[in-house]
């Protein structure tokens, strides 16, 4: 069984799918995978596997022509930009008896992916067999395809890179992990710094935030596009993590990645209590829910409280990441559902 794998949006979160993916047809016998991406930023150092059956190389790299024949052609998303890419990518999907397609993010508005507005118009999606969205997104943006072609997915977490790493507890120093930029509460931090006076935060983002002066020798910044191999690191050194929504978020899954990390990583993660979010964490036994910023204070001190129950509840926490939102398995349910229709 011969599988083609496009992986044509760049960004972390399609290099730990794609790992995923040869993780699993590593394990498969009589499989093989071939790799076309178009990174140009080097991800290696998130990887945990080796492609064992197959090749992965730029799309520059390769001649349409040089390609035989798959079983199975896989997009994992698709180029946003009109590019280079673009050609290679159409035409690496003809390659394809069974095509799908799997959209490891919320469809762009088409303001912001040009390419997504072409491939609408002359109709491309409706060569997919099947086509997995998130169950989150907006049915208004789907492209036209084929009937009963759409399947609907969650979010799931590379729990292999992410794994539990413990530290030594230190009641009198404990370290909040802190992450990402939009919609969240970060003025409430000055209250968890106040209120909690043995935390320290420690914040991988791109905001600008800055805490009361005070509370500086307290708080550290480390900007995300810069840093973004250093969040596994932080995470391990971190004791909780905190996930601060603002009231006003309408993304229902703002902060779920980070919160996804942490507990496969053994954490307790403190999050805004939200219909997606309640499906995975359940308060006081595998984390921590909050229900408006104005409590996120009150949140940690009441963590802080139950701190000597961190250690069970993260391993629990990871439990429940490895039966709902584990990647490879996810992996794994594609290529059997592909081999069934």
């Amino acid at each position: 069984m011969r599988i083609l794998f496009l992986n044509f949006y760049e960004g972390p979160e399609n290099f730990h799918f794609e790992q995923a993916l040869i993780r699993t047809v590593n394990a498969l016998k009589g499989f093989s995978i071939d790799i076309i991406h178009n990174f140009r930023e080097d991800l290696s150092p998130l990887a945990t596997a080796q492609n064992l059956k197959g090749f992965r190389k730029s799309f520059k790299d390769i001649k349409a022509s040089s390609l035989g024949n798959y079983d199975l052609v896989f997009s994992l998303d698709f180029p946003w930009k009109k590019d280079k890419s673009c050609a290679l990518w159409l035409e690496a999907l003809k390659k394809g008896k069974k095509k799908i397609f799997v959209s490891n993010h919320l469809l762009p508005m088409d303001e912001h992916a040009p390419f997504f507005v072409w491939l609408k118009e002359k109709n491309i999606f409706s060569v997919f067999d099947l086509a997995y969205f998130y169950a989150f997104d907006h049915p208004s943006n789907f492209p036209a395809l084929k009937k009963n072609a759409v399947r609907y997915r969650t979010y799931y977490i590379d729990s292999v890179y992410y794994c539990p790493q413990y530290k030594d507890f230190n009641p009198s120093r404990i370290a909040v992990f802190s992450a990402g930029s939009k919609e969240r509460a970060f003025q409430t931090f000055n209250a968890c710094l106040r209120e909690n006076p043995q935390i320290e935060i420690r914040m991988i983002s791109n905001s600008d935030f800055k805490p009361a002066k005070k509370y500086q020798n307290r708080f550290s910044l480390f900007k995300l596009n810069e840093n973004i191999f250093r969040l596994k690191s932080e995470l391990a050194k971190s004791d909780i993590v905190l996930i601060p929504i603002n009231d006003r978020s309408k993304n229902q899954t703002a902060g779920m990645a980070i919160a996804f990390m942490g507990m496969s990583m053994g954490k307790p993660v403190i999050a805004k209590s939200r219909m997606w979010m309640r499906d995975y964490i359940e308060h006081g036994r595998n984390g921590f829910l909050y229900l408006a910023a104005s409590k996120i204070p009150l949140a940690v001190k009441n963590a802080v409280k139950a701190r000597k129950k961190w250690r069970q509840i993260g391993k629990n926490a990871r439990a429940t990441i490895l039966k709902k939102a584990s990647l490879d398995k996810f992996a794994l349910k594609l290529i059997k559902e592909a081999l069934r229709k």
